[in-house]
């Protein structure tokens, strides 16, 4: 959204959809080979964990998905809805930005991840 606020929509929504082809390929990558080696109730612990306290939780929710789920449609899924979300920042970055401060969709985002922190701790729980 900062990004376009100052620049040009195209050139933001571009550099951001060839990141993300990149990132949600090596975190799917990264998801597959933690299955292979660990328990699914240490991943769901880890993820529980993550979820709570990282910064950015994307590669992570995608990591978790990856090790537990079709990689391929995690893959499609994730850089699918990045894309999608990259295109509404860019909006919001051109329009709604200019009106609603950003604090408000930090505490937004805040409260869905620790939602996502609680079902990763209960899916821990149920598995352990």
């Amino acid at each position: 959204m900062a990004l376009a606020a100052r620049y040009r929509a195209a050139p933001v929504m571009l550099g951001s959809i060839l990141a993300f082809l990149l990132l949600n390929s090596l975190a799917v990558t990264f998801g597959v080979t933690i299955a292979s080696w660990l328990p699914e109730v240490f991943i769901s612990t880890a993820v529980a964990i993550l979820f709570a306290v990282f910064g950015d939780k994307t590669q992570l929710a995608v990591i978790a998905l990856s090790s537990t789920s079709l990689p391929l449609a995690v893959w499609l899924g994730s850089t699918a809805a990045l894309i999608t979300t990259s295109a509404l920042g860019v909006w919001a970055g051109r329009t709604i930005l200019q009106k609603i401060p950003i604090t408000l969709l930090h505490r937004i985002s805040g409260v869905i991840f620790i939602s996502l922190a609680m079902f990763a701790s209960h899916k821990a729980y149920v598995a352990f």
